[in-house]
């Protein structure tokens, strides 16, 4: 069953559309990639979901709500959280003030579970010595997870990653797709944008192709791999930035 859906979605950039009526949905519970050559609409598409831009034309439903061109601050209200490609912590904070900035926002019954919550993903993503130090030290890797782990600890039931595993050393890949899995175990459904196609793949169920701001297939894994359309548009698309 649906949870995130788009309908016939536009986003212009003065005669461009970078979205062009594009429909793709998202079931609860999934885990659901989407592949594309560069300018084929990806993070306009998240930049849309997510309100950062307002639609043109078209609608978003989540969880059966209408919230087309809501404020971001609204709509992660309602449960639906994302990243940025380039990650955004609190710089001169540490990592665990980082973290308590998440917890100190939700209501006071709710704090002590998460901080101890923070503490468990500290130790599950191997962060603990990393505990005190200012975000601006890390590497671009630890800061999409430190984003990542914040992100999780205001308690999203859908979560927007793009491109997570951009520039990130192949042990935080690996870290990061493992939370991945447990987090939608527990629950979170997820869209996923990656140009790592080999870690998307292993961590996805559904993938969805976007070419020219429309979704030219949509199958698992192994399916788009072998879709001839795919392999087509990768090889006829210029790379222009989205």
């Amino acid at each position: 069953m649906p949870l995130l859906i788009a309908e016939k979605l536009v986003k212009a950039f003065g005669g461009m559309r970078a979205l062009d009526g594009i429909d793709i949905s998202v079931d609860k519970g999934e885990i659901k990639g989407i592949i594309g050559p560069n300018g084929s609409g990806k993070t306009t598409l998240l930049n849309v979901l997510s309100g950062v831009y307002k639609s043109d034309d078209g609608r978003v439903v989540y969880n059966d709500q209408d919230i087309t061109n809501f404020q971001p601050h609204r709509i992660t209200k309602h449960g639906l959280s994302r990243t940025f490609q380039v990650p955004k912590p609190f710089m001169k904070m540490t990592v665990w003030e980082n973290l308590l900035v998440s917890c100190m926002c939700r209501p006071d019954d709710r704090r002590e579970k998460l901080l101890k919550r923070a503490t468990e993903l500290l130790q599950f993503v191997g962060f603990e010595h990393l505990r005190n130090e200012q975000a601006k030290n890390l590497s671009g890797g630890q800061q999409k997870l430190l984003e990542f782990l914040r992100i999780l600890l205001a308690e999203p039931t859908t979560i927007l990653l793009d491109e997570p595993f951009a520039g990130v050393h192949p042990t935080l890949k690996a870290e990061m797709i493992k939370i991945i899995k447990k987090m939608n175990e527990e629950g979170i459904t997820f869209l996923i944008i990656s140009h790592d196609i080999l870690e998307l793949f292993s961590a996805v169920s559904k993938v969805a192709v976007m070419v020219n701001g429309k979704v030219l297939a949509e199958g698992t894994p192994d399916e788009i791999k072998q879709n001839t359309e795919v392999l087509e548009a990768y090889l006829s698309c210029p790379a222009v930035e989205e």
